[in-house]
């Protein structure tokens, strides 16, 4: 189904849920890098989305003078285009390897600093991917592989909120990661599931 004006695909109706979903199965993750491997641009923008929790709005919008030289841990800045709040993004090892493996691709070789890290095409020496086309290719991904799942563009996201939060990352830390105003907003980006909430309740006291 096209998407109308002004349609956003993340949304939901007024009153209900927000549909989209986290990649949970770890499985799942490791099945679409291998799907990845030999298109560098979509593997960085998957590894870069589920690593960074930018939105796709932001994530497009990374430039190779941003990234290009930066060592494991250290950080770009950027002002986020929905909240015009200003954050650091730190990368991980795997963010690193994966921007300097398509930086060094024929495509980018003689590119300027402020060209986009993610190349609407390799033909194109300017311009920035869409982030209408980050959900078609988010959904084609995990279609690929056959999860089935309500998932976009917001899933990689959302991939970071929940592994983060499995992983032990404290509320608190995880609000200020998301530069969200609420506890409660960053509660409903985690997609607890039913067997998270029958786990807590294994732990004896």
């Amino acid at each position: 189904m096209a998407m109308r004006k002004g349609e956003n695909y993340n949304a939901s109706p007024k009153g209900t849920p927000k549909l989209i979903e986290p990649i949970r199965n770890p499985d799942d993750i490791k099945a679409i890098k291998k799907l990845l491997q030999d298109n560098l641009r979509d593997l960085a923008l998957f590894v870069i989305g589920i690593n960074t929790n930018l939105r796709a709005v932001d994530l497009v919008r990374i430039t190779i003078g941003q990234v290009e030289g930066l060592k494991l841990m250290e950080h770009f800045v950027i002002i986020e285009k929905k909240t015009k709040k200003r954050r650091k993004v730190y990368l991980n090892n795997q963010c690193i390897t994966v921007i300097r493996r398509l930086l060094r691709t024929k495509p980018y070789s003689n590119s300027k600093k402020n060209t986009a890290l993610f190349k609407p095409n390799y033909n194109n020496k300017t311009g920035f991917l869409n982030p209408i086309h980050v959900n078609y290719l988010v959904r084609k991904w995990c279609k690929q592989i056959g999860l089935k799942a309500k998932v976009g563009a917001h899933t990689l996201r959302k991939t970071w909120g929940y592994h983060s939060n499995r992983n032990g990352t404290p509320i608190t830390t995880l609000v200020k990661c998301f530069n969200h105003s609420t506890q409660r907003q960053t509660l409903d980006y985690l997609c607890i599931d039913d067997e998270q909430v029958k786990a807590a309740f294994k732990h004896e006291i």
